[in-house]
């Protein structure tokens, strides 16, 4: 298929696309792993090794706990955040999910470098700048990226499992460790140091939105730990080996299908590359915090950004990165079908110059609504 010149048929490219991706997914399976390489997670390990190697925050069949961990860190190789070479404690990254046939989840390019392209990434923009409705707008948006930290714990709760793998998102956990690690330790330490370490005690709650349920750390404390041998690393995760990445031309096969003709930006193969490292910024009390806005407390059908949960659905900009995205999608889908289902049956003929002139009229008023509601929302 070749790109039309014509604005309205480019659009209905578009919407049919993500519609056709909505319909692969659901055949698909759930959420394919095409991201971490398992062969070296899980290499010498034991069967029963293997199911224990990733942390599970769980309690009494609830996503929550209080569980203690000692973060250990790694030699970087490719991590953006910290030069080549150093000790550092987490690898930061980011995931498209539910991609192609499989419904796979892949790696964003941009996790090794901001400045890597990514046929995913493209796509989005291509599809929410052309999407009018709440459906095209929902398939636009399973495209974004979403962000995940990895971590190399001990789990003490578990401690005879040895080091294991700790994947969370960053609004669950890293960001009030981040902002009590600099607050309450003293000058010089860090949690997740070998030397001056400190052992990390996490009070996770189970939050929900809609029928969707994840654990959130609520509660941070850390202790004196005695220091780690620096034959440690020889046994933690590399982290950054553990990471698959595509090129943008195998992303796009994986997006349309290989020889698919709606890739129309195959670019040559080009292996991402890693963002030129800063100065060397081992975790401190001075370590400079990313510049987000705190996440308020979540209740159950509240949206956490000050919006409508359900009815503003990936219409703020914080939608991108807020947790409980595909809980407000499934209210959103939920409403959408009730009322689909409640809708009238087909107007006759004799009654659709009537229905025409009320449809304009509402539409006139909500369109005022959503206007005062938007500039309600600019004056906070």
């Amino acid at each position: 298929m070749t790109r039309s010149s014509n604005k309205s048929s480019g659009k209905e490219s578009l919407a049919s696309r993500a519609r056709d991706r909505a319909k692969n997914r659901d055949k698909g399976g759930s959420g394919w792993n095409k991201y971490l390489d398992f062969s070296k997670i899980t290499e010498g390990l034991s069967d029963d090794e293997k199911k224990n190697v990733f942390v599970k925050i769980e309690e009494n069949g609830k996503k929550k706990g209080t569980f203690h961990f000692d973060f250990l860190p790694y030699i970087t190789t490719n991590n953006p955040e910290s030069a080549k070479g150093e000790l550092w404690w987490r690898r930061h990254i980011f995931v498209h999910r539910n991609i192609g046939p499989e419904n796979a989840t892949y790696l964003c390019p941009t996790t090794f470098d901001k400045r890597n392209s990514c046929p995913m990434c493209e796509e989005y923009k291509k599809l929410i700048s052309a999407a009018v409705s709440d459906v095209e707008k929902t398939e636009a948006n399973q495209m974004r990226a979403k962000e995940k930290d990895l971590f190399n714990v001990i789990d003490l709760n578990d401690e005879d499992a040895g080091i294991k793998l700790f994947e969370i998102s960053p609004f669950c956990l890293s960001e009030m460790l981040q902002d009590m690690a600099e607050h309450l330790l003293p000058p010089g330490e860090w949690f997740g140091f070998l030397e001056n370490g400190h052992s990390v005690t996490v009070l996770f709650k189970e939050e929900h939105m809609g029928k969707n349920a994840y654990a959130k750390a609520s509660r941070v404390d850390f202790k004196e730990r005695e220091d780690y041998e620096e034959s440690t690393l020889d046994d933690v995760f590399d982290l950054d080996s553990l990471l698959i990445s595509h090129t943008y031309d195998e992303l796009s096969a994986a997006l349309w299908g290989a020889g698919d003709e709606n890739n129309e930006d195959s670019k040559d193969e080009q292996e991402p590359t890693q963002e030129e490292p800063p100065r060397s910024r081992r975790a401190s009390r001075n370590q400079t915090k990313q510049e987000e806005e705190p996440e308020p407390e979540l209740t159950e059908n509240t949206c956490p950004h000050d919006g409508d949960f359900g009815t503003d659905y990936d219409a703020l900009d914080t939608c991108l990165d807020c947790e409980i995205w595909n809980a407000c999608q499934m209210e959103k889908e939920r409403v959408d079908k009730t009322a689909e289902e409640n809708a009238p049956e087909p107007e006759t003929k004799s009654s659709r110059r009537s229905t025409r002139s009320t449809k304009a009229n509402t539409k006139e008023t909500t369109t005022k609504r959503t206007a005062t509601k938007r500039t309600s929302r600019r004056s906070k």
